[in-house]
């Protein structure tokens, strides 16, 4: 087939598919490959490798990407509970930084009180007769 003919019945560009001919530019476009493989009579990985791979090889694509999506998913589901049991450090963080915090304004509250008492305790005036 013509590229002027492949240009017609996909819509791409002549200029275009030249350059994907030629290796020059990458076909990245998923629509255009399919478009592409379509006009032609063949299938994406054909169209992308430059042969048709064999059942083995399409049985072992999907069976690598079928592992690739399990660790993914596995990977996912380990980063998610760091997540969570990160917050609850955060969490258990924030409740002790509370009560260190009660614990520092009572004992403040205390040292004042304490402060009081001994300003008010007359053994703690200066004695005017020494």
């Amino acid at each position: 087939m013509s590229q002027k003919v492949l240009s017609e019945r996909t819509g791409i560009n002549i200029k275009t598919l030249q350059r994907y001919e030629s290796g020059e530019t990458p076909i990245l476009k998923e629509d255009a490959a399919a478009m592409i493989s379509e006009a032609l009579g063949i299938s994406v990985e054909e169209l992308l490798l430059g042969y048709k791979p064999s059942r083995d090889a399409a049985m072992e694509v999907k069976e690598n990407k079928m592992k690739y999506e399990a660790l993914l998913a596995s990977e996912k589901a380990a980063y998610e509970e760091r997540l969570r049991q990160k917050d609850k450090e955060i969490s258990l963080l924030e409740k002790n930084n509370e009560d260190l915090r009660s614990s520092l304004e009572r004992a403040h509250q205390m040292n004042r009180m304490y402060e009081r008492r001994l300003s008010d305790h007359p053994e703690n005036e200066e004695n005017p007769e020494k």
